[in-house]
């Protein structure tokens, strides 16, 4: 009678094993197919996208080195925006709060200064490959007796830009570049935050709202997958979990057009200030708005693949950037018209790419190649006319 039991419960357990083992191989099955989407950017980089394919540059060693390089960010003493940390890498580096540009000259009479957020820090490359650097170049090759300073800080919007701003002489001669769009609307359009990021605030509030949405059942999702991160199946579930929260968070329809007003007048006073800031100490302000990947008038299918990631296109919704530039764009084509600031739209500069060539990492950040255009695009705005 115990034999027969226990070779019952052998056989049920031998079953289980077999189920979940099907389980398994099924999901490696779809993982091999349709491979569920990488949870972090940082997976994302890893494999090489198109436009990580020099993988000279794009090594394990700089992508561990670009996480760990805006680990340290503090508050201003004015707690009106963030400072960086200094970092001394391989490949990145920052110095007294600023992100190093390389190739400055000896004899510089001037400064041109870049304020924007993470796309003019440039995480994702390194410090030869940013806007500034390759900006410096340009000066130099054309003998301008400038040197180039990066002041983009992650997550920076328009009035933090200006206040950092404002605590830096400006010399008759100099130049202020403003570079941005893209923060100033996901911050109050996506994410419903008319500040931006600010001290004391949770950079990512949409995730800290999903996980607090989690139930018991999906907190041990997440336990399991990251525990046993090389199992498909609790992979494929913790996936389609933070997809399905993801699609139930959002900005309220009433909230969104409100923000939407709130945000152009808090734009434009904020690139008022600083222009006239920079006017008042005998310096040029120049705006530039930025491109995203939904500015592109034609997207590849690697392109058409990334507005689709849920990981990687959060908090950047189409209709919050479709609508949120077009009210900037005539805002700012406006300012320029009557010669009250200097403006110039960039958000087509990458529709002349070459075919097959990818600059986009996600909805508006980019590789080297990219870089360059923008750089070519501020160089010929400012110096070439």
């Amino acid at each position: 009678m115990i034999l027969h039991k226990l070779r019952d419960l052998l056989l049920i357990i031998a079953s289980l094993l077999i189920a979940l083992l099907l389980v398994e191989l099924v999901s490696r099955l779809y993982v091999g197919t349709a491979p569920p989407e990488p949870v972090s950017r940082w997976d994302f980089r890893r494999g090489n996208p198109p436009p990580y394919s020099d993988t000279t540059l794009y090594t394990e060693e700089f992508i561990m080195e670009s996480m760990q390089s805006l680990e340290d960010i503090r508050p201003s003493p004015d707690n009106s925006h963030f400072r960086l940390g200094d970092f001394a890498g391989e490949f990145i580096n920052v110095r007294e709060s600023i992100r190093v540009t390389t190739d400055q000259r000896n004899d510089a009479a001037n400064k041109v200064f870049i304020f924007g957020g993470s796309t003019v820090f440039s995480q994702a490359v390194h410090d030869r490959h940013t806007i500034s650097s390759y900006l410096q170049r340009l000066v130099n090759d054309a003998g301008k007796r400038f040197n180039v300073y990066n002041y983009g800080v992650v997550s920076f919007v328009v009035h933090q830009q200006t206040a950092l701003l404002k605590t830096l002489p400006i010399s008759e001669g100099d130049i202020v570049i403003f570079y941005d769009g893209a923060n100033d609307i996901a911050y109050p359009l996506d994410r419903n935050r008319l500040q931006g990021w600010m001290p004391g605030e949770d950079h990512a509030p949409r995730v800290v709202e999903r996980i607090k949405r989690l139930s018991p059942l999906e907190k041990l999702i997440s336990r399991l997958h990251f525990r046993f991160d090389n199992i498909a199946f609790f992979k494929i579930l913790y996936v389609n979990m933070n997809r399905k929260h993801e699609a139930a968070l959002g900005t309220p329809r009433d909230v969104f057009l409100s923000n939407l007003k709130a945000m152009e007048k808090n734009y434009i006073n904020a690139l008022l200030e600083a222009n006239n800031y920079t006017l008042d100490n005998g310096g040029r302000f120049v705006h530039f708005l930025q491109p995203t990947i939904y500015s592109l008038k034609k997207k590849s299918s690697y392109e058409k693949s990334l507005i689709k990631h849920d990981f990687l296109i959060a908090h950047a919704s189409e209709e919050a950037y479709t609508t949120g530039y077009a009210v900037l764009q005539k805002a700012l084509n406006q300012l320029a018209a009557n010669n009250t600031m200097e403006h110039f739209d960039l958000t087509d500069i990458f529709d002349k790419r070459a075919p097959g060539e990818e600059f986009f990492l996600d909805y508006v950040h980019v590789n080297h190649a990219a870089n360059k255009v923008v750089a070519e695009n501020i160089f010929e705005s400012i110096f070439g006319q």
